[in-house]
């Protein structure tokens, strides 16, 4: 099983069900709800008038204008699906809950639905876990409760293995895929705002600044970030740095009317750290703890990596 996986979230959606047919994390979307799950759809009508979003280890917070620019109400389901994610021994911070997701539409807090899924090799196995009483969200608690995780498993130990929902190694491979969701009303003619606050699911690892550690590469550095990379983690020596990242999904906001009219990105890090993105447009610097950019008629052509490097 990967134990580097990428943690995404992103803008909401527009669905119309079978839960996991994209699994990654998006901008909010609309959405239908059938008995199958959730399915996106497309809203032409609705337009993103401005996105700002702000990315930190800690938080992810976002705000949406929307407005209706068709000629009568529209009322659909709209999701946000949260990043999904695999089991980690020891993360840090641990395995979130996610419980700490927040919806306020025009300043007032919504109540929100949450779907929560497993899947392994591409298949649905929420139904398989679930019969056995095994908790999803959190891999039943594991690795505190690996004695309690086998008996539940039993002699299915095989099955469990030939379908992907335990690694070779034993320990869970599904992937949790958690959708907060909710009933929206778009006024006709009507901006609409709607903020995301939670705490995300982040990817962490020690690494050394040599040819066959990926995550220079990964991080998609630039020359001054290399430089940077360079003279504080020195190649060929005895020197550790530390990696911690996470993502987002943009490319589905093209979901709605097309394109984003103002996008404002704020990365928050710390001072000591270097901040890295791969993103369709470079970021620039804008403090010792912050990077921005800000771009108008922006429409997402591919989703954003964010990477925190620093010295251990």
């Amino acid at each position: 099983m990967s134990r580097f996986p990428t943690i995404l979230a992103g803008t909401l959606l527009f669905i119309s069900v079978l839960l996991f047919a994209p699994l990654a994390n998006a901008n909010d979307s609309a959405v239908e709800v059938t008995p199958t799950g959730l399915q996106f759809k497309e809203v032409r009508d609705i337009v993103i008038e401005r996105e700002d979003l702000r990315i930190g280890k800690q938080r992810v917070d976002v705000t949406y204008v929307f407005r209706n620019t068709g000629t009568q109400d529209l009322t659909t389901e709209v999701a946000f699906p949260i990043p999904p994610y695999e089991f980690r021994i020891a993360p840090p911070g641990g395995i979130p809950s996610f419980d700490d997701f927040t919806v306020e539409v025009n300043g007032t807090p919504v109540l929100y639905r949450k779907d929560i899924r497993a899947q392994a090799r591409g298949k649905d196995v929420t139904d398989l876990l679930t019969a056995r009483k095994i908790s999803i969200k959190d891999f039943d608690g594991l690795p505190d409760t690996e004695e309690q995780f086998t008996a539940k498993i039993g002699a299915d130990m095989e099955k469990f293995r030939e379908t992907g929902v335990i690694g070779g190694d034993g320990w869970p491979d599904w992937q949790v895929a958690i959708t907060c969701h909710w009933t929206q009303t778009f006024p006709a003619g009507t901006r609409v705002t709607i903020h995301h606050r939670y705490t995300p699911y982040t990817g962490f690892r020690a690494f050394r600044n040599e040819d066959e550690d990926d995550i220079p590469v990964r991080a998609c550095l630039d020359q001054d970030a290399e430089t940077w990379l360079n003279r504080t983690i020195p190649p060929g020596k005895e020197v550790f740095g530390s990696a911690i990242w996470l993502g987002y999904i943009l490319t589905t906001a093209n979901n709605w009317r097309r394109p984003i009219g103002e996008f404002h990105l704020t990365i928050d890090k710390a001072p000591e750290e270097l901040v890295s993105a791969c993103f369709d447009r470079p970021l620039k610097t804008t403090g010792p703890t912050r990077a921005e950019i800000h771009l108008r008629n922006y429409q997402p052509t591919q989703d954003l990596q964010v990477f925190f490097l620093g010295k251990m």
